[in-house]
């Protein structure tokens, strides 16, 4: 998956990729918003009986098509650059909260990235890492470029872990970002401050509100603080039930910054 947002969180764009080897199926989620418009889609499903995608390598690639397309392709992974292109062609609904399926609106959505540190393995089979990004979005009613702070993460597994709760924040500027994930008293993430990564020990939110609070323990001894405000919320379908996110731009003690905050309750 590869995030983009602008600074200030003017415009966004989002573009993931999911593979499902054992059914043959493969599937597109992307997505575009400013302070006026939304547009996404979500479960696209596009050609199946592709062979699988080598990930644990330094270089990797996807291509589908005809008919609409995805396109993703990597390379420097095991190095201190990484540099990664995402590509999407697909019929996109003007909201920001999407059902499954294909919407009306024909879209294309691009983006590059460029690594501003070593990717970091979280957890198995789960890889993140920030950069910087430029996109470019394409829809009926106009062509928008956008340039900004990026992430791209992959994972790979027997299923998307979807059965826990959690609360996954990712945050960025420049050469710093936090990353923080809580699945109950467990924590993983890390910091970045030019190029070196700290891993988080512990992380504490407050509950899901417009402006939520954030304390994260890193390994280091030293606790970063924060407060996120809500710029836009979404959602997306998992599992028979949807999943909400926010972007926010955050006040912390590493300065201000601009990224997500997704809570996930399956219980709910």
């Amino acid at each position: 998956m590869a995030v983009l947002y602008e600074p200030h969180a003017g415009q966004e764009i989002s573009i993931r990729l999911g593979r499902m080897v054992g059914q043959g199926a493969v599937s597109l989620w992307a997505g575009y918003a400013s302070s006026s418009a939304a547009f996404s889609m979500a479960d696209i499903r596009l050609s199946t009986g592709l062979a699988p995608t080598t990930v644990d390598t330094d270089i990797a690639a996807f291509h589908a098509a005809p008919g609409w397309s995805a396109n993703f392709d990597r390379s420097g992974r095991m190095g201190d650059k990484m540099i990664g292109r995402a590509e999407m062609t697909g019929g996109l609904k003007a909201t920001a909260d999407p059902p499954e399926g294909e919407g009306r609106v024909p879209g294309r959505i691009e983006m590059t990235f460029e690594s501003l540190h070593r990717p970091v393995l979280v957890r198995p089979g789960r890889m993140e890492v920030f950069g910087l990004g430029r996109g470019r979005v394409v829809l009926p009613d106009g062509d928008f470029e956008i340039s900004g702070y990026a992430k791209w993460h992959e994972q790979v597994g027997d299923r998307a872990r979807f059965a826990p709760a959690f609360t996954y924040m990712a945050i960025s500027r420049n050469d710093v970002a936090l990353l923080g994930i809580s699945r109950g008293d467990a924590a993983t993430g890390f910091a970045l401050e030019g190029g070196k990564t700290t891993p988080v020990a512990a992380i504490k939110f407050s509950d899901p509100t417009p402006q939520r609070r954030f304390e994260a323990s890193l390994t280091d001894g030293r606790t970063i603080r924060g407060v996120t405000n809500t710029i836009r919320m979404s959602s997306e379908p998992i599992e028979g039930k949807r999943r909400p996110g926010a972007t926010v731009i955050a006040e912390t003690d590493l300065g201000r910054m601009v990224g997500q905050v997704n809570d996930w309750r399956p219980e709910d």
